[in-house]
């Protein structure tokens, strides 16, 4: 998968927790996909099983749909 600087940057930190905030088009879910299978390799960085991740995403469309 090729990724731009800042792409790569957001998945190569060791921070815990990562907020992608990206206009459209922009690879956000490529970047939190390539995070999480990077990190099945490895522990997170406190030491969590990488099945204790949690991804979610929320679309624009998603807010009006909601009641």
């Amino acid at each position: 998968m090729t990724l731009n600087p800042e792409q790569a940057r957001a998945v190569a930190t060791n921070h815990p927790r990562v907020l992608v905030i990206a206009g459209a088009g922009a690879g956000k879910t490529k970047v939190l996909a390539e995070r999480v299978r990077v990190s099945d390799d490895d522990l997170t960085p406190e030491g969590h099983a990488p099945d204790c991740q949690l991804l979610s995403l929320f679309r624009a469309a998603s807010a009006v749909e909601s009641p």
